[in-house]
């Protein structure tokens, strides 16, 4: 089952995509692929923003951002546009204190 975000709160979450082997330039296109279909779920009322990546070459994975309503959302993305991924879970954000 897939987390559902704080109810009416824009909430960050993390899809892990498993792209063992993948060229750079298969990254790029799969990069490409996530910001397109992202910005076509965002125009159908989607509230959906792509933050940012991380490629894990040693253990073929990347690591997505985004910020959006809840997990759904994203999910419906990747299924619809038949992109790989793992898993997806709502991360929250640790901030470093001065002491």
């Amino acid at each position: 089952m897939l987390p559902i975000g704080r109810e009416g709160k824009i909430n960050t979450f993390l899809a892990e995509s498993i792209v063992a082997g993948a060229s750079r330039e298969a990254l790029e296109t799969l990069q490409r692929a996530v910001l397109a279909s992202r910005t076509h779920s965002t125009a159908h009322g989607q509230p959906v923003r792509y933050l940012l990546s991380f490629v894990v070459p040693g253990d073929g994975l990347v690591l997505w951002l985004f910020e959006a309503m809840d997990a759904i959302d994203i999910r419906d993305i990747y299924e619809a546009n038949e992109l790989p991924f793992t898993r997806i879970v709502e991360v929250t954000e640790l901030l470093a204190t001065s002491e």
